[in-house]
Parts: structure tokens; sequence; C-alpha cells
């Protein structure tokens, strides 16, 4: 597209971005008529009128180049010096167009690469309870253990977790890439385990796609792992969507594949409703995976498979290999929530050896700092009973091994709860802080940082229950914290910033308003004596006569310019035709027009004032709209400033009186039986 600060070829010309190449020879030949040079007689005259007959030609030359066309309505006037070559000279308009689209594309892609053309993840678990938990140092002493006095504080912290996530893609064709899906583990000093996929997406269309996806590396008891996986995404419409999905533990069909389907859609306003149902991998369809080792307990000390044996184990033993078990499950849920300035999100997932429900709410205090909260009630059934993390502490004891879970509650239920903040440091990085605790479950704290498609994850073990005075620390000091950082260091950065801008962008509108202005006035009065010539003409016919036409606020007459000799200067045979309505800038473009609507609050100001006037309003609203969390860019803000202008034109044909009012993106049709004044 044409910057906003550069003539747009279209609107020059007055002519639709569907314009054939004859209808922009046939208005380059009426437009050139109109400002060629030799229609003027004084010097200051055809010095104004060759710039303005220059800059048409230059568009009818683009305009009427196949190559060059497909450049500008791809790059705008940045396409028609850029040394990007494409194709042959034999090719249609549609096909240069193509081709460029094409070659923006990668190019913008190669610009991207670098930032966010990769996501990564990594997680690592750290367990500290044996030093932050008052809760076991008194169990400890209450059964009569000590905690070795030769350990050093880092003896006490113990790694538990370490995963890392990888993936990237490949453009393979215009709507083909190739997706890799790595990831790494390593648990409680165990021996590391990975996998690796590799999909195939096609993108059939916008908002479309199908992925095809072979587990290269891996082994079936992971939980995650996939030796097939068949997935579709569709975007139905701009309020519904469905993604189906198909994960397969072997290429042998040895176990039912895990299918899982949901369909999404808008329900009101920004509220969006979901229902998942997920197949897992525990039913059969006849004799089918009725013995699927994700069924039963496999025992390699036997040889065979019976049938007794099968069904002793079938559901009632957890398994000690092969593939790890899925349980079919149902998902209802709403995203989009908002009541005031909190967003909410919920969703209740039901399920055999478990029933969950979760609320999460967000409140945005300014568009870089946030708090979240949320409430996470399960239900578990009797199969797989919850249980904290087992670390293992027997290097620290003395002589006597020691492991977490005594401090497990037998209960099947558990609430957690979390609250934490998120904090942008700039436009590319987040940081943020979450504490997790329960009524009978541990208290953990996250630590999160975030930078494009880049993230590192350190979640903290602090203690196996739930400990009020830990829970007050974690949570008090940190959110406090943050939000002084955000107030005193962050938010004044970001404010100073967004008024330098602001002071550029209308610095810049300011010089293009004046400019504008004074091309108005030029062309208003070099165009007089053409304007006087074929008012003369639509008299001796009784033709189309403008009589007045004011462009602007329509109720302030300081905030209109009168444009009448400009339309009658394009009036041709009794006809006036300016399509405006594809123009980025509407009437607006057409030349000698400009918007006078010149101050954000409407209030008429002298010439000397506008520059102050404009600027405080712009900056104040920018502020403001920043501090209540809805943050405008200068551009959105400036058309506030500068709000739509409205055409009023009255005029006569066939000595009957006309009158209308367009607004600003309308095209300019005279004359019409509607604009007849009864």
């Amino acid at each position: 597209m044409a910057e906003r600060d550069e003539k747009n070829y279209y609107s020059l010309l007055n002519v639709t971005k569907e314009a054939t190449d004859e209808e922009i020879r046939e208005a380059y030949h009426k437009l050139s008529r109109l400002y060629h040079p030799d229609r003027h007689s004084s010097t200051e005259a055809r010095q104004w009128s060759s710039m303005v007959f220059h800059e048409i030609q230059t568009a009818y030359e683009t305009l009427t180049d196949p190559v060059s066309r497909a450049a500008y309505d791809v790059l705008g006037s940045k396409g028609l010096v850029s040394s990007t070559e494409v194709g042959s000279k034999i090719k249609t308009r549609a096909e240069f167009l193509k081709e460029y689209e094409i070659k923006a594309a990668l190019e913008q892609e190669k610009k991207l690469a670098n930032l966010v053309g990769t996501k990564s993840e990594f997680v690592m678990e750290i367990d500290t309870r044996l030093v932050t938990s008052n809760a076991i140092h008194e169990e400890l002493q209450r059964r009569g253990l000590k905690v070795s006095k030769e350990n050093t504080l880092m003896d006490k912290i113990i790694r538990t977790k370490f995963v890392a996530k990888h993936s990237f893609s490949i453009p393979v064709y215009e709507k083909l890439k190739l997706n890799f899906y790595g990831s790494a583990a390593e648990l409680s000093g165990r021996k590391g385990i990975g996998k690796l996929n590799v999909g195939l997406q096609y993108a059939d269309a916008p908002g479309r796609s199908t992925e095809v996806a072979l587990g290269m590396l891996g082994r079936s008891e992971l939980h995650d792992y996939k030796a097939l996986s068949i997935k579709r995404n569709v975007q139905i419409d701009t309020e519904s969507f469905y993604n189906i999905q198909a994960n397969f533990q072997s290429l042998q069909l040895a176990t039912p594949p895990v299918v899982s389907a949901t369909l999404g859609r808008v329900v009101f306003g920004t509220v969006t409703g979901y229902i998942g149902v997920n197949t897992g991998n525990q039913y059969n369809i006849g004799p089918y995976w009725e013995f699927s080792p994700a069924r039963y307990k496999q025992n390699s000390s036997k040889k065979g498979t019976s049938k007794a044996r099968s069904r002793a184990s079938l559901d009632n033993e957890t398994v000690s290999s092969g593939p790890a078990r899925e349980f079919h499950s149902f998902t209802l849920g709403l995203a989009g929530i908002n009541v005031k300035d909190v967003h909410i999100q919920t969703s209740a997932v039901f399920s055999i050896p478990q029933q969950q429900l979760s609320v999460n709410a967000t409140h945005q205090f300014d568009p870089t700092y946030s708090i979240t909260a949320g409430l996470f009630y399960v239900v578990a059934g009797n199969q797989i009973p919850l249980k904290l993390h087992d670390a293992r502490q027997n290097q620290i004891v003395d002589q006597r091994i020691y492991r977490h879970n005594m401090m497990t509650h037998n209960s099947t239920q558990a609430v957690v709860m979390n609250l934490g903040v998120e904090m942008s440091v700039n436009e590319f990085t987040t940081l943020g802080y979450a504490v997790h605790f329960g009524l009978n479950q541990g208290t953990s704290l996250v630590f999160k940082y975030s930078r494009l498609g880049q993230q590192v994850k350190i979640p903290i073990l602090l203690s196996p229950t739930f400990e009020l005075e830990l829970v007050a620390n974690s949570v008090v000091y940190p959110v406090l914290l943050s939000f002084l950082y955000n107030l005193l260091v962050v938010r004044p950065s970001k404010v100073a910033k967004l008024k330098e801008k602001m002071e550029e962008y209308v610095n810049f509108r300011l010089q293009k308003y004046q400019l504008s202005k004074l091309e108005h006035e030029k062309t208003i009065k070099y165009l007089n004596s053409i304007s006087l010539k074929k008012l003369e003409y639509e008299k001796s016919v009784n033709g189309l006569i403008i009589t007045l036409a004011k462009f602007g606020d329509l109720e302030s007459e300081s905030n209109t310019i009168d444009v009448t000799t400009i339309l009658m200067a394009y009036v041709s045979n009794s006809r006036l035709a300016i399509l405006s309505s594809n123009n980025k800038d509407g009437i607006q473009d057409i030349v000698g027009f400009y918007n006078p609507i010149n101050n954000l609050s409407g209030n008429e100001t002298s010439n000397d004032d506008q520059e102050t006037t404009i600027y405080d309003n712009i900056t104040k609203n920018a502020i403001k709209s920043w501090f209540l969390n809805k943050f405008m860019y200068p551009k959105d803000l400036i058309s506030g400033a500068y709000s739509q202008p409205e055409l009023l034109v009255e005029y006569t044909f066939n000595s009957n009186a006309h009158r209308v009012v367009l607004k600003n993106h309308a095209d300019i049709i005279l004359p019409l039986k509607a604009h007849l004044i009864s």
C-alpha cells in the first residue's frame, strides 16, 4: 500500500484499484487536459500546473505498466525502486501481482525469521522444601530425624525436573510447510527421555489447515508420545471454529487412537463457548483393542498373552510398561468473559479418573501490568489418587530415607488457588510471577520470562502442605514490589516515550495540514479560469452548475473550506463523477481538498493556537487512554483529532435545484434524482 504521506496514484487519476487500462487511459487524458501547463499564462501558474501534471503522468505510467502496477499495489512507491525481479514480461497483471505478493511475503518472513521463527520453552523445577517448609522440619523433629550439618544450602536444594521444548517451521511451498516439534526431559535425576515429531501442514484456505505428523524419536509409555498424529483445524466463520485430532501411539494399531474434537462459537459479545470430547485409549470396538496394552498390566516374564490374565488385569492395575493410559473426558468452557476490566475464563472437565473445575480472572491495570487469580477444584476417583511429587532426599537425612509423601493427605479432593502478576519490561520482553497453593495441597511459586517466541519457567516447590505464613510472604512482598516497580519505573518511562511519539506524529500532521492548505489555495487560484469557462458553457446548455460546495465540519463555518471552484472545474458535459469510496483518505485525496477540522475538542481556534490545541488535546487523550488500558496508536488518536469531514454540494441541473451531503468516503456522482429538492 502507498504510504500516508505520498500521493495515491489511483485517487490521483480518479479511478478504482480494479480499473482497466482503458479506464486509466481515459482518466489520464481528461486530467492532463485540465492540468496541462500550456493552459496557464503566468509563470507561477505554469510552475504549479507542471508539478501536478508530472504527478498525473507518473501515476499513469505506473498503472499502465503491468510490472510497475503489481509492484505498486503490493509495496507502494517503494516497489517502483525495489531490486526485486519476478518472472518475464509476458504475463498478466494478476500473475505479476501474485508473484510480487509472494516476494513481499518472503522478504517480510526473512525479517521476522530471527525474531519469531522458532518457539522454545524451558522448564526447570527446583525443590527447596527442606529449606523453606516449617512443616517438614516439624515432622522431621517429631520422627527424630535430623538434617546433616555437613550439608550446605545447595545440598538441600534439588533440581527435580528439567524439560526443554522447541519447535520451528520451514515453508515448503505457498500453502505447505514442514513443522518440527522436539522435547527432552530429565526427571528427579533419572535417565533423560526425549521425542521428536515431524509434521507436514497444508493450508487449503485462510483459517483451514490439515497436518500429519510422525513420531521420529520417543517411547510409547510417554504420556504425550505420538507415533502418528492427524490434525484438522477449521475456522468456519468469524464466530465459530472446530478442531479434530487423532493420535496413534503405535503404527501397528496395538492400542486404539486417542481422538479429540473441539467445537467453539461466539455465544454473545466477546464470550466464546466451547465443547471438547476426548475418547482416551481405554475403549474397544467389538474384539478390536479388547486386550490392548494400554488397558492391562504387561508381564514381561511370561510368554504369550492369556485372556484370563488379561481380563484379571483389565482396568484394575496401572501400566508398568507399554503405552500410557488415557481416559475419555468431556470438557465445557467459556472464554472472553469481561466484567468491567476483568477478563474471565472458566472450564469444566469430566472423566473417569477425575472431574475438575477451573476459573481464571485477569485484571489489566495498564498495558504493561496485570494481575491474575485462579481457582482449580478437582475430585479424583479411586484409580488415580492424588500425590505430591516424591522427591528423593536420602542424601540429606542421616542414614535414613525420607520421602515427602509422608505429608500427603489421603483425600481425593483438592482445591488449588493461584495468584500472580505479569509485567512487560519492553515491547518484546515479559516477566511473570505466580504463587500456587491449596488447602490440602502443596505450595509453590513460578517465575516466568518470555521474549518473542521463547519462554523460560522456573517452578519452585516451597512446601508439601498449605502454610499460611509461607503463602502470605510469597504473595504479598513480590506482588507489592512488582506493582511499585511498574508504577515508579516502567509506567513513567512508557508515558515519556508515548509523549515523544505523539509530539512527532502531531508535528508531522501539522506540517501536512499546512502544505495541504497551501495546495488548496493554489488549486483554487489556478483552476479559477477553467472553472469560469465551464460555468459559462453549462449555463448556455442549462446543464450542471455547482452553486455551492463546502467540505469539512458543516456545523462550524470556520472548519469548512469552499471547493466550489474545484468541483466546477471537474464537470464534463453536464456530469461530475469522482470515485472516492476506495481511496485511503476518501474525498480528501482529490487535488486541492484537505480536512480543515483541526482540533480534538471541536472548538474553534485561531491559526496561532492550532498547534498547541492539537498537541495538548491529543496528548491528554493518549495518556488518558493508556492509563485506562485503552491504548490507541498515534494514527488512531489523530483520526479522532481530525474527525471525518463531510461534503455539502448545492447545484442546479435543467434549472432544478439539487442538494446533497456526502460522507468522506462516498463517491461524488452528479446529477442524481435523489438530490432533487422537492
